[in-house]
């Protein structure tokens, strides 16, 4: 079990660990910031600050919160960073190795599991006093594994996490590691089920494929998972894509955590080359991290982006919340790959933000209307 040997204890009893890494961004920021006052950091060299939920600022209160940020980092000599990316892909492309620990206060702290690292969400003041010992107590989970066989065909990564959030719900797997088994996700795969299973109420999660499960509660055939989407307004309010087909959509989005990769952005551009982004949907992209972006240049994905009419963010967490760039208005229709679709999460509270998959979000956008990408699409 990789929480037992992370933490060297067994499950149910309380460790004293050691975070290998402290991830700082603008969530929580204010509150982070007041939390800290007049105290120290134990190890900043293992805190890492990156500006990623609104890149560049898109209000003067998100500016004002970057700036007292920046002069946070300065002050302790932490790592810092305004145009990297998101904090937690940035974390794994260049920091972190497996059987760390991660502590945040991020929602989707989980994803580090794809890295065989453990993530650990921390309220603010959790999150400042460990800062400050360079320590955390932390109850150790029992463990659940999940197997999973053969290989996504005519569905995407997104459509598996959402089979599960379906049939696990909010508190499913609540107080638990999960640990995933299978051959037939690639990394950036990996990455998204890691990230999206913490909504499960889980503490830790895990991908492995060196070993077999032992005695998993569940199993997926990942080749009959079928499109799926997440109606507006709840994460676990889940049925097939086909039940929303032909709903007119105003806006689209890919990108995030979930959605944003370099295999993402690939299977983006295969739908979207020669084709043209319909007169009424606004489509944004978004490159999960700097070096992404970089790489989607070298293959030509951007030009196709550009010539299909999308809109290309920063690398960021895109308009997957409201605190960012390109939300909808009133009575609009957002199609997503982000990892949020509750009320206002990327507009207005009179509006709608549905979730799927990369391939179902670009031929929607071209369509102007909810559609099932019919033709399997390459993953990676």
């Amino acid at each position: 079990m990789m929480i037992k040997k992370i933490t060297k204890a067994k499950a149910g009893t309380t460790a004293r660990v050691q975070p290998d890494w402290f991830i700082l961004t603008e969530n929580n920021g204010f509150e982070i910031l007041a939390a800290m006052e007049n105290r120290k950091i134990a190890f900043p060299e293992k805190v890492i600050m990156i500006f990623d939920r609104d890149v560049p600022a898109s209000t003067f209160e998100s500016a004002e919160l970057q700036k007292q940020l920046a002069k946070f980092a300065k002050k302790h000599a932490i790592y810092f960073s305004n145009s990297a990316g998101i904090a937690y892909n940035v974390l794994m492309e260049k920091f972190l190795s497996p059987g760390e620990i991660v502590v945040s206060t991020g929602s989707h702290c989980s994803i580090v599991g794809a890295e065989q690292a453990w993530g650990v969400q921390l309220d603010v003041q959790a999150f400042a006093d460990s800062l400050e010992t360079g320590y955390l107590d932390r109850k150790v989970p029992e463990t659940v594994q999940i197997s999973l066989e053969n290989t996504l065909i005519n569905a995407e990564i997104k459509d598996l996490t959402l089979t599960l959030l379906k049939e696990v719900g909010e508190k499913g797997f609540e107080d638990k590691a999960v640990e995933f088994y299978g051959f037939g996700l690639t990394k950036g795969q990996q990455t998204v089920l890691c990230s999206m299973a913490g909504q499960t109420g889980a503490t830790g999660v895990f991908y492995r494929k060196q070993e077999e499960a032992e005695s998993p509660i569940l199993s997926y055939d990942l080749s009959k998972i079928k499109p799926m989407v997440a109606n507006s307004g709840s994460l676990f309010n889940i049925e097939h894509l086909k039940s929303v087909e032909g709903k007119e959509i105003h806006a689209a989005f890919i990108g995030s955590c979930t959605g944003g990769s370099i295999e993402d952005l690939r299977i983006a551009a295969e739908i979207l080359k020669d084709q043209q982004v319909h007169l009424h949907v606004r489509l944004n992209i978004c490159p999960q991290t700097a070096s992404t972006y970089i790489q989607a240049m070298k293959e030509g994905l951007i030009d196709i982006f550009i010539d299909s009419g999308a809109q290309i963010l920063t690398p960021s967490c895109g308009s997957c919340q409201r605190s960012t760039v390109g939300g909808v208005g009133r009575g609009e229709v957002m199609l997503t790959t982000g990892a949020y679709n509750y009320k206002g999460c990327s507009g207005v509270k009179d509006s709608e933000v549905y979730m799927a998959s990369v391939a179902a979000v670009a031929k929607s956008a071209i369509t102007g209307k909810i559609t099932v990408q019919e033709m399997g699409v390459k993953h990676g």
